[in-house]
């Protein structure tokens, strides 16, 4: 009877323990895969090799530069349009639909590569631009989403999770892109567009 007992005890103690910190668990959970998401929905493509990715869509060295700078102009512009986005539309809007946008735009990215003519070579360069625009909303719902108490070691674990997933994007990507290894250059799109469609399903 009493072992019995005992066992009861350790079950709804077990319960209690799994149930009472749901709350912190989904927390956790929301905050670390917003911070995988950047590595999923394409920045290793648009942001981290941007260069050599430009140089593979067909545009000279200097050209391709350019465009990366303008990349992180556009970037800087949309971080301040943000500042009164973000409070007027909502945070999970403005990520929803940010999440969105990424998708079309990295599917539009593997279907502009694959008529090889000069205006297609631009419409990528102006969609892989574009895709920068969207300011960094993750950080927001980083910042927000965990409780007082657990506010560090949320975002601590936020910040590992991003690590793997930046360690294995970056191994992945030059694969991809490179000309001697998957040769996918702006086919490359449609890698990162479906896994943001499924990213798209999730913060949905």
């Amino acid at each position: 009877m009493d072992n019995m007992v005992v066992q009861w005890f350790v079950i709804v103690m077990g319960l209690h323990f799994v149930f009472g910190k749901c709350d912190n668990f989904w927390r956790t959970m929301i905050t670390s895969v917003i911070f995988v998401l950047p590595q999923i929905v394409g920045v290793p493509l648009v942001l981290s090799y941007d260069t050599y990715f430009f140089e593979l869509a067909g545009f000279a060295a200097t050209k391709a530069f350019d465009l990366s700078i303008g990349i992180t102009a556009l970037g800087i512009f949309g971080n301040f349009v943000t500042f009164y986005t973000v409070n007027h539309l909502g945070r999970r809007t403005l990520f929803n639909w940010g999440t969105y946008g990424f998708a079309v735009i990295c599917l539009l990215i593997g279907f502009l590569t694959i008529p090889k003519t000069q205006s297609a070579r631009w419409a990528v360069a102006v969609f892989t631009v574009l895709w920068n625009f969207v300011g960094p909303i993750g950080y927001v719902i980083l910042a927000e989403a965990p409780s007082e108490k657990l506010r560090t070691k949320t975002i601590g674990m936020a910040n590992v999770s991003q690590a793997l997933a930046g360690l294995l994007s970056g191994i992945i990507t030059p694969y991809l892109i490179n000309p001697d290894e998957g040769n996918l250059g702006g086919y490359a799109g449609f890698f990162y567009g479906g896994l943001t469609v499924f990213a798209s399903v999730w913060v949905w």
